[in-house]
C-alpha cells in the first residue's frame, strides 16, 4: 500500500522513502539488506505529553521523529531555542535525552 517510493545510497546504506497511509516513512537498510531502522514523522500528541513536557524547557519542538531499530525505539527531536539556535536531540521512551547533536547540515540529522 506504499506509494511514492523512491530509493537511494546514502554511503553505507541504502534509504528507501515513501508514503504509507499518509505519512512519510524512511527504511534504511545495510548494503547486506539487513535492517537499520525505520523513521516515521510523528505529531507532538502522537508521541505525548510524558516525553513533550520533559523537553519543552529547552525551546520550541519543531520535529518529532520516531526511530525504530532492532533493539530499541528512540525519538529525535529538532529543538529551536530562545537564541534561535537548532539542536538535534535523541530521546528514549520516557524523554531521557541519549545524546544531543549540532544542527549544521543536514548531515547531522543520519
Amino acid at each position: 500500500d506504499a506509494s511514492s517510493v523512491e530509493w537511494h545510497l546514502e554511503g553505507k546504506y541504502f534509504e528507501s522513502i515513501f508514503v504509507y497511509h499518509g505519512r512519510e516513512i524512511i527504511c534504511r537498510f545495510d548494503k547486506n539488506a539487513a535492517w537499520i531502522d525505520t523513521r516515521i514523522n510523528q505529531s507532538l500528541e502522537e508521541i505525548g505529553t510524558a516525553i513533550t513536557n520533559k523537553l519543552e524547557s529547552l525551546g520550541e519542538i519543531m520535529s518529532s521523529i520516531r526511530i525504530e531499530k532492532p533493539e530499541s525505539v528512540l525519538f529525535e527531536f529538532v529543538i529551536r531555542d530562545k537564541d534561535m539556535n537548532r539542536k538535534i536531540y535523541f530521546t528514549d521512551t520516557s524523554g531521557e535525552i541519549i545524546e544531543k547533536r549540532g544542527f549544521n547540515s543536514v548531515y547531522d540529522l543520519f
